[in-house]
C-alpha cells in the first residue's frame, strides 16, 4: 500500500503521447432499470464508476467514470469533483476526450492524478486541478520508456511533505534498466533518483527515500526483496517471495518511524497472517498491530502520513480492526446505511480520520461509492457502479456450514435465483481457483450470471482454500485428488439432502484450480454431473510439474512452491497420476467443455490439449474453445462475456 491505499500503475503500453483533456460541466443521474433478472450484457457492461479518491485533508472527493460523448463516439472518461463541505451541491465534471482512464488518486489537496490510456494505447498519468483545469502529463517529454511490466504510469510513492512531487519508476532505455524519478505534478518534469538492476521492477519508499527494491525473475513468478536504510548505498538481499506466498510475507506500508515498515506476515509457528512492524535494518518482525485467530489479514489502510489506521479481514463479509477502537461504531453506521448486507471496503481516509471514502459491494449490490463523515455520522451515497443492477434484480447469497465426511467444518455460499420457488432446482457447482483463495458473501458476476438463468450456484471453501490460516490451507496440500474433492462433494450432497438441488440436474464449472476440480469431480462421480466446464484447468499433474520444473530455469523457488502443494514427482508419482483427470478420461460420462486462454503462462494450454486428446481417445464427447489473445485471467469484459455465454449455452441442455 502506498500512502492511503495501494497505488500501482498496471499494464504495459507503447507508442507516443499527445493527450488532450477537455470539457467541464455538471454530473447528471440516470434512470433505473425495471426489476428483472439481469442479462449477460448488463452484468458485463462497463461500469459507470471505475475508481474514487479522497484528498489527504478530506476536502474533496473525485469519482472516475464514463459519459456518453454523442455524435456516434463511444463512452468518454469523466471525473466528478465533490466538495465534502457542500455535499448538497452537484459535483463539477471534467470529460477526458478520446481517452480511457482506470485509476485516480490525490497527490495533494489540489492535484489529482489520473491514469489514462490514449487511442494509440500509450499509458500515462495526468495531473490536474480539482476542477479539471491546469492539466499536465507526467513525464511529458520522456519517450522510449515503455517496457513490461514498467511504463510511464508507475507511481511508487506519494510525497505528503512535498505535495508538488511524486516518485515514479520508468524504463531507462539508454541503460536498459528500470529507474526511479522524482516527478513534478505541476510541470510534469522528472529528475533521476537512481537506477535499478537488470531485473528490478519497482521500489518502496519511506518519507521519499527508497528503502525496498523488488527484482522479478524472468518468468515473473518469484520476487527478490532487497532492503537498505536511509544513508546506505548498497542493497541487501533479504528475502525471495513466490507470488502465491503473499500471506506469509507482504510489505503493506510504511510507518512514521525511520527504517520501520508494515508487513502482513506469519511469524514462525503462527497460523494466521497478522499486521506487524518490520525493521529494515535487521529485517526482524516486531510489534503486532492487528491479528485474528484463523483469519489472514486481507488488507491494510494507512493515512497519508503513514499512520496505521485499520486492518481488513473476511468472515462471510469484510470486517475491520481499527487502531482507534472508537471507529468501530462508525463502521457499524456505514454498514447500516447499506442494510447490513454489504462488504464495506474503506478506500481512503483523511489525515484527521474524520472523513472516509468507501465502496460497498454485496450479493445484491454491484458496487456503490460513498463518503462517511464522522462529525455528522452521515453516509453520503456518491454513485453506483452499475445502477441498472438494482437489488431486486440480483440473487441473494446465503452462507452455510458443511460438515465433511471426516468431521471437519467448512463454509460454503449458495446463490439462489431471486424468484426461486421451494422446488429443487438445477445446481451449478462453482469451485474457486487458486486454490489458496476463498469465496465470500459478496457480488460475484459469474454466480449472478448463472443464477439469472434460474440455477442455484454453490461455492464451497474446501480445505486448501486461503484466508483461513495456514493449517486450513495445508489441509489441502497434496490432497487435490481426494480430500479437496470430497469437501466439494459433501457440500453438494448437503444441498441435495435439503431438497434445494435436483440431483438429476447438477453441473460443475470452474476456472484454474476450479477447472481441475470440475474434471476430477466428473472422474470421481461418473454419471452424477451432467456437464463439466473447465476453464484453464490442469488435467495432467505430472506434466504440470514438469512444466514448472522447465520454466524454473534453475530457480527452485517457484517449483518448490508447487511441489509442496501439489506433490513431489520423485516421491508422489503414483498419487499425481491417480489425481490427474486425463489419466481417467474413460470414467467421465458427462459432456465436457474445455476453455483456455491462448497465451496462458500459468497453466499452459497444453493441459487442455492433453485432456481433449484423452477424451477423444476414450470416445467421450468434448468441445474446446481457445480464447484468442488472452492469458490465464484478466481477459476484459468482452472476452469474459463471450466465455460466460458459451458456458450458459453448454449448461442449458444438460439441466433442461
Amino acid at each position: 500500500m502506498i500512502s492511503r491505499r495501494a497505488l500501482v500503475g498496471a499494464g504495459a503500453a507503447a507508442g507516443g503521447a499527445g493527450l488532450l483533456l477537455a470539457g467541464t460541466g455538471r454530473a447528471q443521474a440516470g434512470a433505473q432499470a425495471p426489476a428483472a433478472p439481469p442479462r449477460l450484457d448488463e452484468i458485463f457492461g462497463r461500469g459507470r464508476i471505475g475508481d474514487g479518491a479522497l484528498s489527504p485533508q478530506g476536502g474533496r472527493v473525485a469519482l472516475l467514470g464514463e459519459t456518453e460523448a454523442g455524435s456516434g463516439r463511444g463512452p468518454q472518461a469523466a471525473i466528478q469533483f465533490f466538495d465534502t463541505q457542500a455535499m448538497a451541491q452537484p459535483p463539477l465534471r471534467t470529460v477526458l476526450a478520446d481517452l480511457e482512464a482506470d485509476k485516480i488518486d490525490w497527490a495533494s489537496e489540489d492535484r489529482l492524478l489520473v491514469w489514462v490510456t490514449s487511442a494509440n494505447r500509450t499509458r500515462r498519468v495526468v495531473a490536474m486541478a480539482p476542477d479539471g483545469s491546469d492539466q499536465v502529463v507526467l513525464f511529458e517529454h520522456k519517450t522510449g520508456a515503455h517496457k513490461p511490466p514498467l511504463n510511464l504510469s508507475e507511481i511508487v510513492a506519494l510525497l505528503p511533505q512535498e505535495p508538488d512531487h511524486v516518485i515514479m519508476a520508468a524504463w531507462d532505455p539508454a541503460h536498459e534498466v528500470a529507474a526511479l524519478y522524482r516527478v513534478n505534478v505541476r510541470r510534469g518534469g522528472a529528475v533521476l533518483i537512481e537506477r535499478g538492476g537488470a531485473r528490478t521492477v519497482s521500489w518502496r519508499c519511506q518519507d521519499g527515500d527508497p528503502v525496498l527494491r523488488y527484482d522479478l525473475d524472468k518468468e515473473g513468478r518469484v520476487m527478490s526483496l532487497l532492503a537498505r536504510t536511509r544513508g546506505e548505498g548498497r542493497w541487501r538481499m533479504v528475502r525471495r517471495i513466490h507470488k502465491g506466498d503473499t500471506r506469509d510475507f507482504h510489505v503493506v506500508g510504511a510507518t512514521p518511524t525511520p527504517g520501520v515498515l508494515l508487513v502482513a506476515a506469519r511469524a514462525d509457528g503462527e497460523d494466521a497472517a497478522a499486521v506487524r512492524t518490520l525493521d529494515t535494518r535487521t529485517m526482524r518482525m516486531g510489534e503486532v498491530l492487528s491479528a485474528r485467530p484463523h483469519s489472514d489479514v486481507a488488507d491494510v489502510l494507512t493515512s497519508a502520513s503513514d499512520r496505521f489506521v485499520a486492518a481488513a479481514y473476511y468472515d462471510d463479509r469484510r470486517v475491520y480492526d481499527f487502531a482507534d477502537p472508537r471507529m468501530a461504531r462508525h463502521f457499524k453506521l456505514m454498514n447500516r446505511a447499506f442494510g447490513d448486507a454489504c462488504n464495506i471496503e474503506l478506500l481512503d481516509v483523511d489525515e484527521s480520520q474524520t472523513r472516509w471514502l468507501g465502496r460497498a459491494t454485496g450479493p445484491q449490490e454491484a458496487g456503490a461509492y460513498f463518503l462517511y463523515d464522522c462529525g455528522t455520522r452521515r453516509t453520503h451515497r456518491l454513485g453506483a457502479v452499475r445502477p441498472w443492477l438494482t437489488p431486486a434484480r440480483l440473487a441473494p447469497v446465503q452462507p452455510i456450514n458443511v460438515r465433511t465426511r471426516d468431521g471437519a467444518l467448512i463454509r460454503a455460499y449458495v446463490t439462489t435465483p431471486a424468484a426461486a420457488d421451494r422446488a429443487p432446482r438445477p445446481l451449478v457447482v462453482l469451485p474457486h481457483g487458486g486454490p489458496e483463495i476463498r469465496d465470500r458473501q459478496d457480488y460475484d458476476p459469474w454466480a449472478q450470471t448463472l443464477a439469472a438463468q434460474g440455477w442455484i450456484v454453490l461455492q464451497p471453501n474446501f480445505r486448501g482454500s486461503g484466508g483461513y490460516g495456514r493449517a486450513f490451507a495445508q489441509a489441502g496440500w497434496r490432497r487435490w485428488g481426494d480430500r479437496m474433492q470430497a469437501d466439494v462433494e459433501d457440500a453438494v450432497d448437503l444441498l441435495i439432502r435439503q431438497r434445494r438441488a435436483d440431483p438429476a440436474r447438477v453441473v460443475i464449472f470452474g476456472a484454474s484450480y476450479g477447472g481441475y476440480a470440475g474434471l476430477m469431480g466428473a472422474v470421481r462421480r461418473p454419471g452424477f454431473y451432467k456437464a463439466v466446464i473447465s476453464v484453464a484447468g490442469p488435467s495432467d499433474l505430472p506434466e504440470l510439474m514438469r512444466f514448472q520444473k522447465r520454466t524454473a530455469k534453475g530457480d527452485d523457488t517457484d517449483y518448490e512452491f508447487w511441489r509442496t502443494r501439489i506433490g513431489d514427482p520423485s516421491t508422489d508419482g503414483a498419487m499425481l497420476e491417480q489425481a490427474s483427470p486425463a489419466a481417467h478420461a474413460a470414467a467421465i460420462s458427462a459432456r465436457v467443455l474445455l476453455i483456455h486462454g491462448e497465451h496462458d503462462e500459468i497453466v499452459p494450454p497444453s493441459q487442455t490439449r492433453i485432456m481433449a486428446a484423452a477424451l477423444k481417445t476414450a470416445g467421450k464427447p468434448c468441445e474446446t474453445f481457445i480464447i484468442p489473445g488472452c492469458g490465464h485471467a484478466n481477459w476484459g469484459l468482452t472476452a469474459e462475456k463471450d466465455v460466460l455465454q458459451r458456458v450458459i449455452d453448454f449448461i442449458r441442455p444438460a439441466v433442461a
